[in-house]
């Protein structure tokens, strides 16, 4: 698989125990996607400098649906160096409900983590004014749904005119209460459909995680919408 490439701890890693009750205490089940949520990313991931782990009859699940594991363990690079592949799989496409339930057991121990809406679309809507449309040079607040989401630093986002002409960096973007955001609209632009894109955003929230310390999402997501302009 393309992402186990990725996910490498370069070290002089020793071949370990093989289920997952060896796994050390950092170890932690993540997963992420691609930033517009169409392909599921997952696994298993621990300090590999210390001891690389081979497991040898690893099964996952996401919401009910049996995934091939990639392998685990040492390896030695083209060059010599030595690394550790963790235990990893991806979903494609990603299954496009309100929850994700990701599930890895070796029969010894599950490890399951449950994510809210990781691979919805992510859709933006003109809250104020009330009218629902960007008035050019006046402050405009949009809410990024789902509301489950947790907003990342807001490091920006790009806005185009009906157009398609023009692409400009938005103004300074104010965060919100209710994963709403808000910033001056743009002037000197035809009236019609703009486009807002905010990138790296948004992450969905972690519901639940059993039998691993940790469950992260390890990817930002990107909304894009055609909102009234004029």
């Amino acid at each position: 698989m393309r992402f186990l490439a990725l996910l490498v701890a370069f070290s002089a890693a020793a071949c370990g125990g093989s289920d997952l009750s060896a796994l050390p205490v950092d170890a932690k089940l993540f997963a992420s996607s691609d930033p517009l949520g169409q392909t599921l990313f997952a696994g298993l991931s621990y300090d590999g400098t210390q001891k690389c782990f081979t497991f040898g009859d690893l099964h996952a699940k996401v919401n009910g649906v049996s995934v091939p594991v990639g392998n685990s363990g040492p390896f030695t690079d083209s060059n010599g160096g030595t690394g550790c592949h963790f235990p990893a799989f991806e979903v494609d496409p990603a299954p496009v409900v309100a929850q994700v339930v990701i599930e890895v057991t070796d029969g010894t121990r599950t490890i399951q983590a449950t994510y809210a809406s990781p691979c919805l679309p992510r859709t933006l809507t003109v809250v104020s004014p009330s009218d629902g449309v960007m008035h050019q040079d006046q402050a405009v607040t949009i809410q990024w749904s789902p509301l489950t989401d947790q907003l990342g630093p807001l490091n920006g986002g790009e806005f185009q005119g009906a157009n398609r002409d023009d692409t400009e960096a938005l103004p300074p973007i104010t965060a919100l209460s209710g994963n709403r955001i808000q910033f001056t609209v743009p002037g000197g632009y035809e009236p019609g459909l703009a486009t807002i894109s905010l990138s790296d955003l948004g992450q969905p929230a972690v519901l639940d995680c059993e039998g691993i310390s940790s469950c992260t999402w390890n990817s930002a997501l990107t909304a894009t919408a055609r909102l009234p302009y004029q």
